[in-house]
C-alpha cells in the first residue's frame, strides 16, 4: 500500500468511520422497535455452517445510501459476530471513491452499484471484481424541482398511464432553456433506468439531456441552487429534497422496471479465493440484516439507525421501509402510497424461488444492450462474449453456498425474462441483439 494511500485510510478512521470503534454506533444504542407489532422471524444458519473465517477482522466500503442499511443493522444487531465477523465501515463520498478503495485492497469489501463489477470487466487491463449478493432490488427516486410541480406536472401516479404523464413533462421540458439534471452515478443500474425513462418520452439522453454527477448527498444543494431540474439518485436523496420542499418524486425507479437490480455487495475474485468461508460469512450476516431490513416493523428502528451516518432526518429514511411512500408535492397534502420502493429481501411481489438478493445474470445482460445502446466503455455492438462477462461478474456459487443453509430456495437457471419495463418493451435475454435493434433513440 502506497504511503498516500494509508495515510488517508488512517484520517478516515481517525475521524469515526470505522464504525465499530465509534461511540454512537455501539450496539444497543439504538431505539428498540414498536413493541406492540411482532416482527417476522428472520431466516438464519448456525453459527459454523461456513467454516472458520480465514479473515475476521473486514474493512468495508460505502457511500451514504439506504443501501448500507443491512450492515448497519448487522453490527448493531450482532449477526457479524455471529458468524465471527468484526466489521469496521468506511464512509465514502461516492460510489467511485468506494471502488477505489476496492481496486487499491484498502477494502476487503463494499456495497457498490450492480454494474461496478460488470464494468470492471470491461476495462483493459480488466479488474476482476465479482458481486456477492444483491443487497436491495430497487432503491432509487427520480425527483423533479418544485418549478416543475408549480408549472401543474405532477407524479407518474398521479396520471391515468406514463404515456399522459409523458405527454404534459414532454411539452414542459421542451419549453425550458435548461435541461440539466443530476446523478450520483452516471453508470449504475439507476442512471441506466433514467436513461430508459428519457429516451421512452423521446429525449435522448446523451444529446438532449444534460446528464451530471456529483456527489448523492450534494444533489439537493445542486438543485436548490438551480444547477440542475431534477435527479435520479439512491434513497434517501430524493426524500430530503421533499423535506426541504425543494422537489418531489416524479418516479421510483421500480415503476420503471419492476424488480431492477439496486446495490450489491462486491469483492475482488482474488479475495473471494483466499477467504471463501470469510466471503459466505458476510454474505449470511448481510442476508440477516436485510431481512431484518424488510421487515415494516422495524422501520422506525432502521431509520433512527441510519439517520447520524446519513445525515438526514429518519423519517426521510422510515418512509422508504415501512411501506408509507411519500413522494411529496406541496400544500398540505403530500402524495403518498402504501408501498415499498425498495426491495430488501424475499418475497414483496417476487414469485418465489426468486428473491431481491439474488443476482440475476440476466440483469448484467440487458446492463449490456444499454451501454450498447449509448455506446459506453467503447462498445459499439452487443459484444459477442456477453456472457462470459456477466458469469464472471455475477458468480451464482457463494450465495447460493449461504442460501442453502438458510433453506432458501433458487432459481434453476441465472437468466429469465423480464416483464415489460415502462415502455412495454420486456427483454428476453436470449434475444439480446434484438431487443437493443427495436430502439429507435440510441447512440
Amino acid at each position: 500500500m502506497k504511503r498516500r494511500h494509508l495515510l488517508k485510510y488512517g484520517t478516515y478512521a481517525a475521524c469515526g468511520y470505522g464504525l465499530t470503534a465509534c461511540q454512537q454506533f455501539t450496539k444497543g444504542k439504538t431505539p428498540r422497535q414498536d413493541s406492540s407489532a411482532e416482527a417476522t422471524p428472520l431466516l438464519t444458519a448456525p453459527a459454523d455452517s461456513f467454516g472458520t473465517p480465514e479473515k475476521k477482522k473486514l474493512a468495508l466500503g460505502y457511500e451514504p445510501t439506504i443501501s448500507i442499511a443491512p450492515w448497519m443493522v448487522a453490527i448493531e444487531q450482532g449477526y457479524f459476530e455471529k458468524y465471527g465477523l468484526e466489521v469496521s465501515l468506511y464512509k465514502q463520498p461516492t460510489a467511485a471513491e468506494v471502488e477505489q478503495g476496492l481496486v487499491e485492497s484498502r477494502f476487503d469489501a463494499a456495497i457498490t452499484p450492480f454494474s461496478t463489477p460488470l464494468i470492471n470487466q470491461l476495462k483493459s487491463p480488466r479488474i476482476d471484481f465479482v458481486a456477492l449478493m444483491q443487497v436491495h432490488r430497487h432503491g432509487s427516486a427520480i425527483t423533479l424541482g418544485q418549478e416543475a410541480w408549480d408549472n401543474n406536472i405532477r407524479s407518474g401516479i398521479d396520471y391515468a398511464n406514463f404515456e399522459e404523464f409523458a405527454d404534459a413533462y414532454r411539452d414542459y421540458l421542451r419549453s425550458q432553456p435548461s435541461k440539466s439534471f443530476g446523478v450520483d452515478n452516471l453508470y449504475s443500474v439507476g442512471a441506466y433506468v433514467y436513461r430508459y425513462w428519457w429516451a421512452a418520452m423521446g429525449f435522448h439522453p446523451e444529446l438532449d439531456i444534460e446528464l451530471l454527477e456529483f456527489a448523492p448527498t450534494q444533489l439537493r444543494y445542486k438543485l436548490q441552487a438551480k444547477a440542475i431540474q431534477g435527479y435520479g439518485s439512491t434513497d434517501p436523496w430524493g426524500q430530503q429534497a421533499i423535506e426541504k420542499r425543494l422537489g418531489y418524486t416524479a418516479y421510483h425507479t421500480g415503476e420503471i422496471w419492476q424488480g431492477h437490480p439496486g446495490a450489491v455487495v462486491t469483492a475482488s475474485s482474488g479475495w473471494v479465493e483466499e477467504n471463501p468461508n470469510t466471503a459466505k460469512a458476510l454474505i449470511a450476516a448481510t442476508l440477516m440484516g436485510c431481512q431484518y431490513c424488510q421487515d415494516a416493523v422495524n422501520g422506525s428502528t432502521v431509520a433512527k439507525l441510519l439517520s447520524e451516518p446519513l445525515d438526514t432526518h429518519s423519517s426521510n429514511i422510515k418512509t422508504l421501509l415501512d411501506g408509507q411512500y411519500f413522494y411529496g408535492g406541496s400544500g398540505d397534502r403530500p402524495i403518498s402510497r402504501k408501498d415499498s420502493p425498495i426491495w430488501f429481501d424475499l418475497g414483496q411481489r417476487l414469485t418465489p424461488p426468486d428473491n431481491a438478493n439474488y443476482c440475476w445474470q440476466s440483469h448484467g445482460l440487458w446492463l449490456l444492450t444499454q451501454m450498447t445502446r449509448w455506446q459506453h466503455f467503447e462498445l459499439r455492438s452487443y459484444p459477442d462474449n456477453a456472457e462470459t462477462l456477466v458469469e464472471a461478474a455475477y458468480p451464482t456459487k457463494p450465495y447460493a453456498d449461504v442460501a442453502k443453509a438458510f433453506s432458501i430456495s433458487l432459481p434453476k437457471k441465472s437468466s429469465k425474462t423480464e416483464a415489460p419495463l415502462i415502455d412495454q418493451r420486456g427483454f428476453d435475454p436470449d434475444q439480446p441483439v434484438r431487443y437493443l435493434n427495436q430502439f429507435k433513440i440510441r447512440t
